[in-house]
């Protein structure tokens, strides 16, 4: 069945390219438009030179012959002029295309929020639309040639057609619009295929890099794993070959149909002609012209259907994903303005991650005051990180409602930083590592290699990461590289969640200290399962299944006797063990 969402977008791609590049879009069709005339000229006159050649035979008409002989060759060296100036403006075309498409598609995935980045169909979504940036550009490239010069070309023969015989033009649609229906079919087909594989293709590159990556390999040494992880790299292309097998098998299916119901009609032409030729109705010259042409019709036609449109076809998933996520509108991020805050207010927020039923955080409602640091904590999947990443406005509310109260005088804008314990390893040198944090920036990054990486024996120019050869470094000192790139901005509200996981004890209690004077004037929210560190704190808000369960000062917690003070006693009893 011929999918309906083709001609939408079609349209739809179509328009984004005029609309980015309206001189360029023009200027390729209009070549295209030259191109096909001066084909059709040629077969024109290639009718008239072989009737006077057919004419000379007895008679004296030289002139005339060498008149159109230059006439042909003047025509054919200007078609292969044209066309190649066509592939120049097609080359440029998709260059500029791709870059143009690439730089609005990074710009539209810059704005999402980031809650959509933590779902693998998004992250599928995005991948396809990826994918689909360069076959966006070469379908509107053949739906345009389709028209200016596929589809002129086919009107012009089919007028020429015409008046050497009516039958014609009934029997010459058999050549090429069984092609079209079939491979018009197909769109749906590779639409549907290229959805399913595109899970399996996200599978088989993780389970790759499990075989590629140190922080994979290692691991799966250790647990001598290699057998696992091949199993489920060969599940993944198992179905990944087979769902792209069944879809070729059906598409080769409809492609023989086609082609034969088209060779069909070719001959059905030709046994027209050679009636024709018999009974005197038409000359040597239009039998050899329409046979040439025929001959370069059935050519274009293939060329068009099979290779254009089929590859455009078995690419249109990608396409149509592209222009969702450039035609996405995304809902601006209310929550992200924290210009001069003085208060932020949580009221009644709960928040649900994507495909879940659970919630994470469950009516959470608290205030956060400029300058105040505050302590989150509670066992593993207690909300800590997810309230986190709502307080800096990664996420936003499932539902209620986070406010900002901001300051009447605006003296300058707040910027927020976070450390968190996935960092990142840059694999560019140590002061870009840092700097890219805040690369507007002038003051130089060397004091915070000095209060956080100067035992690091590294200086600012050496280049990190192994894979180029270049100088590799633990996890440890690696989180030490991230911790200074994070206190180099310079930002009003700063986010640490668990900055030193990778950092041995007694570096990271040193570690705490110079945090307490980092966030002097900062507000600030630790994340920490290291209760020992929560002493820097105003406030520590203690979290269990996505509820506060307890809040106020180290003191006042301790006082309670409640389940902070159990926890906090039993890390404090092994400590003295």
């Amino acid at each position: 069945m011929f999918n309906t969402n083709f001609l939408k977008n079609s349209f739809d791609a179509t328009k984004i390219m005029y609309n980015l590049d309206k001189r360029a879009y023009i200027k390729n069709f209009a070549v295209g438009i030259v191109q096909t005339i001066t084909i059709v000229a040629n077969t024109i006159l290639m009718q008239f030179f072989i009737d006077a050649l057919a004419n000379t035979v007895g008679n004296n008409k030289t002139i005339g012959i060498i008149a159109l002989l230059i006439g042909l060759a003047v025509v054919t060296v200007l078609s292969e002029i044209i066309n190649g100036y066509q592939n120049y403006l097609y080359g440029y075309y998709i260059d500029n295309g791709v870059k143009i498409l690439t730089d609005l598609l990074h710009e539209k995935i810059s704005e999402f929020e980031r809650i959509k980045l933590d779902d693998s169909n998004e992250l599928a979504n995005i991948e396809r639309a990826r994918k689909g940036v360069g076959n966006l550009v070469e379908l509107v490239l053949v739906l345009g040639d389709a028209i200016t010069f596929y589809g002129l070309y086919f009107i012009l023969l089919g007028i020429y057609f015409f008046s050497i015989d009516k039958k014609m033009i009934i029997i010459l649609p058999m050549i090429f619009v069984p092609v079209m229906l079939s491979h018009l079919s197909k769109i749906k087909l590779f639409s549907d295929m290229d959805e399913k594989i595109s899970m399996y293709k996200i599978q088989m590159k993780h389970f790759i890099s499990c075989f590629t990556k140190n922080n994979y390999l290692r691991e799966m040494k250790y647990l001598n794993a290699e057998a696992f992880f091949k199993n489920k790299f060969y599940e993944s292309l198992k179905s990944f070959q087979h769902e792209i097998f069944s879809t070729n098998k059906k598409a080769a299916k409809k492609d023989f149909i086609g082609k034969m119901l088209t060779f069909i009609g070719t001959v059905a032409i030709i046994l027209l002609l050679t009636a024709e030729l018999i009974n005197g109705n038409i000359t040597v010259g239009v039998f050899g012209a329409v046979f040439a042409a025929l001959k370069q019709m059935f050519s274009l036609m293939d060329e068009l259907i099979s290779v254009h449109f089929g590859d455009a076809m078995e690419n249109i998933g990608t396409v149509e994903a592209t222009i969702n996520l450039i035609n996405e509108k995304n809902d601006t991020n209310v929550y992200n303005d924290y210009t001069d805050f003085t208060k932020i207010k949580f009221n009644n927020v709960s928040f649900t991650y994507p495909h879940q039923k659970k919630s994470a955080l469950d009516n959470i409602s608290f205030e956060i005051h400029k300058g105040e640091k505050i302590a989150l904590v509670g066992p593993n999947g207690s909300g800590k990180s997810t309230l986190s990443k709502l307080i800096i406005g990664l996420y936003k509310p499932s539902r209620g409602l986070i406010t900002v109260d901001k300051s009447k005088l605006r003296l300058y804008k707040d910027k927020r930083t976070a450390i968190f314990q996935e960092y990142v390893k840059y694999k560019m040198s140590v002061e870009d590592n840092i700097k890219i944090s805040d690369f507007d920036k002038k003051e130089s990054v060397k004091s915070k290699i000095d209060l956080y990486a100067k035992d690091l024996k590294i200086d600012l120019h050496t280049r990190l990461g192994k894979e180029f050869g270049n100088e590799d470094l633990s996890g440890g000192q690696w989180q030490s590289l991230a911790i200074a790139r994070g206190f180099y901005k310079d930002a009003g509200l700063i986010i640490l969640d668990e900055p030193t996981a990778a950092i041995d004890p007694i570096k990271e209690d040193s570690y705490y200290s110079l945090f307490q004077q980092e966030l002097k004037d900062k507000t600030a929210i630790l994340v920490t399962h290291h209760l020992a560190s929560v002493k820097i704190a105003d406030r520590i808000i203690y979290l269990k299944d996505g509820r506060i369960k307890e809040e106020g000062s180290f003191d006042k917690l301790m006082s309670m006797k409640g389940e902070f003070y159990r926890l906090y006693s039993t890390q404090a009893n092994k400590y003295k063990k």
